[in-house]
C-alpha cells in the first residue's frame, strides 16, 4: 500500500471515529435505539488507526514492522 493510500485511509478512519464520538455524545432519545452498535464500530476504527499508524511508520522509516516475535 502506498503512502497516499495509507494517509487517505487514516484520515477517513479518524473522521469516521470523530463522527461516531459526536453521535455518541448526543442526548439519548427514548424509544429510538441506535441501529448500529457504535461502541463496536469505535473499537474497530481505533484498531484500524493503530494498524495504519504502524504501517505509516514502516513506510516512512523503510524498516518493516516485525512485531514482538519477529
Amino acid at each position: 500500500m502506498s503512502l497516499a493510500v495509507t494517509l487517505a485511509l487514516l484520515a477517513i478512519a479518524a473522521l469516521a471515529l470523530g463522527f461516531l464520538i459526536w453521535r455518541d455524545r448526543r442526548p439519548y432519545v427514548p424509544g429510538a435505539p441506535p441501529l448500529v452498535p457504535r461502541g463496536l464500530l469505535q473499537f474497530v476504527l481505533v484498531l484500524m488507526i493503530f494498524i495504519l499508524l504502524a504501517h505509516l511508520v514502516s513506510l516512512l522509516t523503510g524498516v518493516p514492522f516485525r512485531g514482538r516475535f519477529g
